[in-house]
């Protein structure tokens, strides 16, 4: 399949597509708020995760998770209540 027509075919898929990046992201949160700490896989993953998605970085919902997840990383230390206010806005996505 030539990317052109993939392109075409992704306006199809672009609810789904969005619906299981946040619940991945929701997923990662979770990992982080069960034991309370981050360790450096779980911060990887979620810079893999905010770089997956810069290209949508203009557009509802990621124009809002970016930046919160962009200012809770730049310390190198997602705090509890980081992680909780992140996933706060995800869940109010999906529901």
């Amino acid at each position: 399949m030539k990317y052109s027509e993939f392109e075409d075919y992704s306006v199809f898929t672009t609810p789904q597509e969005l619906h299981k990046a946040i619940n991945t992201l929701k997923g990662l949160l979770t990992g982080i708020q069960i034991d309370s700490k981050i360790n450096e896989n779980e911060i990887q993953e979620l810079i893999y995760w905010c770089e997956s998605q810069r290209r949508l970085e203009n557009k509802h919902p990621f124009k809002e998770i970016l930046p919160l997840i962009d200012d809770a990383c730049e310390d190198g230390v997602i705090t509890a209540e980081e992680a909780s206010d992140i996933l706060w806005l995800c869940n109010n996505i999906t529901s």
